[in-house]
């Protein structure tokens, strides 16, 4: 209704039900009897990600439900992943004509507010219909729980994106709250020993963390702010430390569950007059007019460590990488007592979503090859996907998609874990695929998801044709080399996966920053000319199920024939007569130089017929995981002397330019050749 002068800005409703006939003889129905009940509205709140405001690491936030003129809110954490995993009972008083049909729900209003301030932050709007019913048999029905991650919108107009919210929805009546089946439903991942899909929501599970740092790159200088003086001062002992977590809740970590690599600018028990033994220290000039000095640093190391992780990709498990700048090399004690501390660089978070062991996904069989299934991994990862995927709004189950996964619970067996029984219309819901015309607002897709038309091409329309200015100017011919040519990569090569070529640079620029979410592999930006990035960590890490796993082939001597005679039985490869090459050879042979006749052979090699793979990350390649993950091989293929080459020759072909000459009568041209190689080496021609 639209409000009267003078009054509030929030006009009133009225519930009414129209109906059209073509007679006049149409029979008055009985008016219903709609009256007022109490209800319970239950919201199950687990976390907030990718909140759009500056110090998100310093404040603490709180999501508060408010529905029917009452609201209820959740304790505040500190960002900038706030991780509540609580559920908030709201009691609502709604409308309906019986206690067996859902009443008619209000809008639920979801706040994202910073406790440190009093603001609030952004608000997203909710609709839930679904009520906890009993069957004919009398019993009640089955809920499973299926939270959604939910934009959230904020700013001066509440179309702006400032944050994201991890919720779940459940309405029954206030009168049975206290039945055992209508109870909370277990939002914490359990263990092993105590998990029942019936009941939990996640499971934990025992994984290894092999992480592989190869450096840090480009790390900014310090600022001072003491009283001695004004500048900056460059790192010089950097210490890295990584940790998994998949939230934030304001506790420490403990000390045994970090990694920590220190910088050496040499290896242990190595020599610093050889060239293989040192690791390298440099300067590099960054910024947009190149003025600021830059410190870069090798660390070439391997550690792995035991964590426990939730085994649902919705929850969306990382790995935290801190940069810090150490004061001193004394005892940590005589430290301590002195006041000295470690300085924050800055830290990065990468998500371990799609690096869950393949064992982990639902229907992976683990005595299988991953060739022999490699449809179901993919089934699997699209439907984890799906369910974990960002919604503009919450879309709750289509009936016909309810109903199929309540026959589906019930008929939960020991194989439950498989998607086989699940309807069309669940699968596609599930997997992020269409969903009903009209959800209950009345609304269309196509008023929901509006979409921008095509403007129509009128220059086909017009009477009029496109002229060359200038003849063409093509290029050197692009000439194939047996069954390569040249390619054309747009952006960052290291960014590259549309398979233009074979992209080994396995190490990405994860950028460092301060207060920041995760940054996700496949963001497109730039984060060399951003503000606020403190540099770079180039690093690699594979996630491996169970604890402290150990391969027989990563602590051989290459050199014993002893210990040779103990590594695991040849490979057969594809081909018919095809060699056969072991893992440690298949790892050897990655490791060596690039072009080499061993790499040839080992390229030959399918990674899917090795079973091994199944318990480890899926987005880790044969070849990286290879050499990455053992420090012994990782140096030898970055300080081998057969790797390192003394020196590179790079040769230009300057093959033709096109000088215009000036209107003036003594405009000649004097024209030369200058280029740079770097941003330090400039050659030029000019007195050539």
């Amino acid at each position: 209704l639209t409000p009267l002068p003078g009054q509030p800005a929030v006009p009133a409703s009225v519930l009414i039900t129209i109906e059209r006939s073509h007679t006049e003889d149409i029979v008055r129905h009985t008016r219903k009897l709609v009256k007022p009940m109490m209800y319970i509205l239950r919201s199950y709140c687990f976390m907030a990600r990718n909140i759009e405001e500056r110090g998100s690491g310093e404040n603490r936030y709180g999501m508060r439900v408010a529905c029917a003129g009452r609201s209820i809110q959740t304790p505040a954490l500190p960002g900038p992943r706030p991780k509540w995993m609580t559920h908030l009972d709201l009691q609502v008083t709604l409308y309906s004509d019986s206690a067996k049909e859902p009443p008619v729900i209000e809008p639920i209003q979801l706040q994202l507010y910073n406790i440190n301030s009093g603001q609030e932050l952004g608000a997203a709007t909710c609709i839930y219909t679904h009520m906890r019913q009993k069957d004919n048999l009398g019993n009640w029905e089955p809920y499973v729980l299926s939270p959604q991650w939910v934009k959230i919108k904020g700013g001066g107009f509440g179309t702006k994106n400032v944050g994201e919210f991890l919720v779940g929805f459940e309405i029954l009546l206030f009168k049975y709250r206290d039945e055992r089946a209508l109870q909370p439903q277990a939002m914490w991942p359990q263990g092993s020993d105590t998990y029942d899909k019936k009941k939990h929501f996640a499971k934990l599970r025992k994984a290894t963390l092999h992480f592989s740092l190869l450096g840090l790159r480009d790390l900014m200088p310090l600022s001072r702010f003491d009283s001695v003086g004004v500048g900056s001062v460059d790192l010089v002992k950097p210490l890295v430390e990584v940790e998994v977590q998949w939230g934030d809740t304001g506790t420490k970590t403990a000390e045994n569950q970090k990694l920590r690599f220190k910088y050496t600018d040499v290896v242990e028990g190595g020599d610093k007059r050889i060239k293989s033994d040192r690791l390298n220290n440099w300067k590099s000039k960054v910024g947009k007019s190149a003025n600021i000095l830059a410190s870069n640093f090798e660390f070439l190391q391997v550690q792995k460590l035991k964590v426990e992780i939730p085994d649902k990709m919705i929850l969306q498990p990382y790995v935290i990488i801190r940069v810090y700048e150490e004061p001193s090399r004394l005892h940590s004690s005589v430290r301590d007592m002195m006041g000295y501390t470690n300085t924050l660089v800055g830290e990065s978070r990468r998500s371990l979503a799609d690096s869950l062991p393949v064992c982990w996904l639902d229907g992976v069989n683990i005595n299988k090859s991953l060739a022999e299934q490699k449809a179901i991994v993919d089934r699997a990862f699209r439907t984890a996907r799906g369910a974990s995927a960002l919604h503009e709004e919450f879309e709750q189950l289509t009936d016909e998609a309810l109903k199929d996964m309540k026959r589906h619970y019930r008929e939960d067996n020991a194989e439950a874990g498989s998607q086989g029984g699940l309807s069309a219309a669940l699968k596609a819901q599930m997997e992020g695929g269409p969903k009903e015309y009209i959800n209950s607002t009345a609304l269309p897709v196509p008023l929901r998801f509006p979409r921008k038309r095509p403007l129509p091409q009128l220059a086909r329309l017009i009477n009029a044709q496109v002229e060359q200015t200038f003849s063409p100017r093509h290029g050197e011919k692009v000439v194939a080399i047996g069954q390569t040519q040249a390619k054309t990569v747009q952006g960052k090569l290291e960014d590259t996966d549309n398979n233009s070529f074979h992209n080994d640079l396995y190490y990405k620029s994860c950028p460092l920053l301060l207060d920041h979410d995760l940054v996700e592999s496949a963001d497109s930006r730039d984060w060399n000319y951003l503000p606020d990035v403190q540099g770079f960590v180039k690093c690699a890490f594979k996630l491996v199920d169970g604890w402290d796993t150990h391969d027989v082939d990563d602590e051989l001597d290459d050199d014993d024939p002893d210990l040779q005679a103990a590594l695991p039985a040849p490979i057969q490869t594809h081909a018919p007569n095809a060699p056969l090459i072991s893992a440690a050879q298949l790892a050897l042979a990655v490791a060596g130089p690039p072009g080499s006749a061993a790499l040839a052979a080992a390229a030959a090699i399918s990674a899917e017929d090795r079973t091994r793979r199944v318990f480890r990350s899926y987005n880790v390649t044969d070849e990286l995981d290879a050499f990455a993950f053992d420090e012994k091989k990782l140096r030898k293929r970055f300080k081998d002397s057969e790797n390192m080459p003394s020196r590179v020759r790079i040769r230009l072909y300057l093959v033709k330019a096109v000088c215009i000459y000036g209107k003036g009568a003594g405009d000649f041209p004097d024209p030369y050749v200058e280029f740079h190689l770097g941003p330090n080496i400039a050659v030029s021609f000019k007195s050539q």
